[in-house]
């Protein structure tokens, strides 16, 4: 009864999308999103659901600040408009998330991100893939630089807000060079260097000019991402972009010699990796019915062969088209260590 009532209300009450202007926070975003926004097409208006999760990251960004407040530390200057530079006579510009101030007068530029578990997750595993939100803070130093020269660090502060649990990172910026360094926090160290990207303004810079290009030629740029990307999936102009990508498709040339623009290798590649998989899965099915021929002949549910586990389970399937049933699960993994140890 109330989710319905919520995600409703959240729909009914949503704000208009804001005209378009260059924001850092843009800087990396499809390019193609980005005219179409800036050419005044109407977007998709946001399911219910998707407000409360920008909301909740809103929320998450203020209780992190509210106990940093409790400490030591200070975050003042919140939501400051920086100006970062210009392009055709426009100015970029943000609002930054605040300036942390330590308790002997250091200041760095302050950045929160509230995110879902598994991009947290791949973020830990792999750092880069937190490009966007480097980026965004370089050119936020970019502009802090311009009046007041000693901030020339960020520091991004990425919650898990499925667990609560934080990583750092430190975001370094210099004006002349154009070169960003990223580094893990540990502690209040500076850790390993984990990213370094170049050109961070002149990049971006040549991204907005591109924009203000298509909307004076009315033209829109090619698709960056391929369909069925999850990028897709999150953008408000989705339908618009791929509608009658069908008809494009097939309208274009059939027959042509690739070779001028496809090297063979990689489809020689592609053909023997699929040939591969093929190969393995069919190994795979001839290796799982041996397992579960030999358990039900011996009436086991689970066992272990040295350090490998092998356990039945069952999980019930539902479908709005298909009747309720019960499939087998088979599952053979590694043991831990103290699971071989003590012969459980």
């Amino acid at each position: 009864m109330l989710t319905e009532i919520i995600y409703r209300v959240a729909e009914e009450l949503q704000e208009d999308r804001q005209p378009y202007r260059h924001r850092p926070s843009s800087a990396c975003k499809c390019i193609r999103s980005l005219v179409y926004h800036a050419l005044g097409i109407e977007a998709k208006r946001l399911p219910g659901r998707a407000l409360l999760v920008f909301d909740d990251g809103n929320w998450g960004e203020e209780l992190t600040i509210d106990w940093i407040s409790k400490s030591a530390y200070k975050v003042h200057s919140r939501q400051m408009k920086v100006d970062i530079f210009e392009v055709n006579g426009k100015m970029v510009s943000g609002s930054i998330d605040g300036i942390l101030q330590t308790p002997l007068g250091d200041e760095y530029l302050f950045e929160h991100k509230n995110i879902n578990h598994f991009s947290f997750q791949r973020i830990q595993e792999d750092p880069t893939t937190a490009h966007e939100y480097f980026v965004q803070c370089a050119l936020y130093l970019h502009g802090l630089q311009k009046v007041q020269p000693d901030i020339k660090e960020a520091v991004l502060c990425i919650k898990n807000k499925n667990t609560a649990q934080y990583c750092e990172y430190l975001v370094s910026h210099d004006y002349l060079s154009d070169k960003a360094e990223v580094y893990r926090f540990e502690g209040t160290q500076k850790g390993e260097l984990v990213h370094i990207f170049n050109s961070t303004v002149a990049i971006t810079y040549k991204v907005f000019e591109l924009v203000d290009y298509c909307v004076d030629t009315q033209t829109i740029p090619t698709r960056p991402h391929q369909r069925g990307d999850w990028q897709c999936s999150y953008c408000a102009w989705e339908e618009t972009c791929w509608e009658g990508y069908v008809e494009e498709v097939e309208a274009m040339p059939q027959g042509v010699d690739l070779t001028p623009h496809l090297r063979s290798e990689v489809v020689k590649e592609y053909l023997d990796k699929k040939a591969l998989k093929a190969e393995i899965e069919k190994r795979e099915k001839e290796l799982r019915k041996e397992i579960q021929t030999a358990l039900d002949a011996h009436s086991i549910k689970a066992g272990y062969i040295g350090d490998v586990e092998v356990v039945r389970n069952f999980r019930e399937v539902k479908g709005f088209l298909v009747q309720p049933r019960t499939d087998e699960i088979l599952t053979v993994k590694k043991r831990k260590e103290r699971e071989c140890t003590t012969g459980k």
